[in-house]
């Protein structure tokens, strides 16, 4: 007579538990969430091009800090030393059949 109440407060918890932890709850829109699928293109193209801004503006201080720390005969080697490679390197690349039909290089 006994374990029949307490077997049945044991049923209801069980399914008061599990009743709850399956209600799905909405997320809060605190005004950071789209409510558009524009809305959500035009947030994640905005965060792209900051990204890219962000890239761009600190490799440029990294280059100009890297010019600045070089004193001016080793400034002018490398500034000829650029237009060298890319004066040799240019009409220079791998024709079709020998991307194709080459050698495959092998890993070591």
């Amino acid at each position: 007579m006994r374990h029949k109440p307490l077997a049945l407060l044991l049923l209801l918890t069980t399914l008061a538990t599990t009743t709850e932890a399956q209600r799905q709850r909405r997320p809060s829109r605190d005004g950071q969430t789209p409510k558009t699928v524009a809305e959500s293109i035009r947030s994640a193209d905005e965060k792209k091009a900051a990204r890219t801004l962000e890239l761009q503006t600190g490799w440029d201080s990294a280059k100009d800090q890297h010019f600045t720390k070089q004193d001016r005969s080793t400034r002018k080697r490398m500034k000829r030393t650029a237009k060298k490679s890319q004066r040799y390197r240019s009409g220079r690349h791998i024709p079709w059949w020998k991307r194709i039909f080459g050698h495959r290089r092998k890993l070591r």
